[in-house]
């Protein structure tokens, strides 16, 4: 699937480049219209995989409190697409089916959902954001972690509101912002 996204996205690019003399460019160019391809396929699989499993908004919900998330934390990668895919589909589909599972139980949320918070918020400070090297300010790592901080207080804060009407989103932006946390641990040193 990869090689063919990659043939793809070159000749596209040298669609792009040729007539506008930047042959040069082709590889930047062919690198953001891969990036495109990848993100509409992994969009369309959690719509398609929403709807099959009838709980899209919930799906999108999880998906969007991962994401954000982990735009600003960063995190652990896979060495190819489709692992990266099969992983990410996987997991974002298994953590909107437990929100919507576990929201059935008469459990002590309000005390549940701010423990995983906590957890989340120690990950977050001990392990702190693991930025790909090649991303704008990736040497300031203080200001993702700074943009990390802000990121899960609001969605702790949402997650509160969301509790009494809406058990199951809460669940899930609170199981999304812990599983992205563990994706912060990894055999680094901890500063």
């Amino acid at each position: 699937m990869s090689y063919i996204i990659e043939e793809l996205s070159y000749k596209l690019s040298k669609k792009i480049c040729c007539p506008i003399d930047r042959i040069n460019d082709i590889e930047i160019v062919q690198y953001g219209i891969e990036v495109i391809i990848k993100g509409l396929i992994k969009v369309f699989t959690l719509v398609l995989i929403g709807l099959l499993l009838s709980n899209l908004s919930l799906l999108m919900c999880t998906s969007l409190a991962f994401i954000l998330f982990r735009l600003v934390s960063g995190g652990f990668h896979f060495q190819s697409y489709m692992a990266c895919f099969l992983f990410s589909m996987g997991i974002l589909s298994t953590l909107s089916l437990l929100a919507e599972t576990l929201s059935t139980y008469l459990l002590n949320w309000t005390l549940i959902l701010p423990s995983f918070s906590v957890i989340s918020f120690v990950i977050l400070l001990v392990y702190r954001p693991l930025i790909n090297q090649n991303r704008p300010f990736a040497e300031k790592n203080f200001i993702y972690l700074l943009l990390s901080i802000f990121y899960l207080t609001i969605c702790i804060l949402t997650s509160l509101i969301l509790i009494r009407d809406s058990l199951e989103y809460a669940i899930a932006i609170q199981l999304s912002l812990l599983v992205q946390s563990i994706t912060l641990i990894s055999k680094k040193k901890v500063n």
